[in-house]
């Protein structure tokens, strides 16, 4: 069972899915979001009582007062997409990590584009902080949703482009 809520901020509307065990998605997009949820075949319900808690950190992050997450994760990867977000949850706030930076510190160095792949699967965006991902000549790269999206979460970080 997942339990999904909504919120708004000031990047826009976000969706949340959590079961019992911890968050499962966060979406910017309900399209993406109806269809990952019909792809899990499980049962769901409205009921934002189970994600205050994300919710709450999520607002404390939007307002600067959070720097680091602390929510229980059930998200289903790969062995390789879990030792990514592993280093992605170590990149502080407000610094960036470059894909080859991701490859070299799990031993890959030459899986860049795997790390992309890796990175813009990632189901749990700002938790799992993929935004901070940068190509290592120093541009922006892309980002799953919206690369003005990715602009606006790295500026409230204090990340100067």
């Amino acid at each position: 069972m997942f339990f999904i809520s909504t919120m708004e901020t000031v990047i826009g509307k976000i969706y949340i899915a959590s079961s019992s065990k911890g968050l499962s998605k966060i979406s910017f997009d309900s399209d993406e979001f109806r269809k990952w949820l019909e792809g899990r075949g499980k049962e769901w319900k409205y009921d934002e009582s189970k994600n205050l808690e994300v919710a709450r950190q999520l607002n404390d992050y939007f307002n600067g007062a959070l720097k680091k997450f602390e929510v229980d994760l059930d998200i289903v990867t790969t062995d390789f997409q879990r030792s990514v977000y592993d280093v992605l949850m170590k990149v502080p706030y407000g610094q960036l990590v470059s894909y080859k930076d991701i490859a070299v510190s799990i031993h890959c160095p030459r899986a860049c584009r795997a790390v992309g792949g890796a990175v813009h699967r990632n189901p749990v965006p700002i938790i799992v902080p993929c935004h901070r991902v940068i190509n290592s000549n120093g541009t922006i790269g892309g980002f799953a949703y919206d690369i003005d999206l990715k602009k606006k979460l790295l500026r409230i970080e204090g990340v100067v482009l």
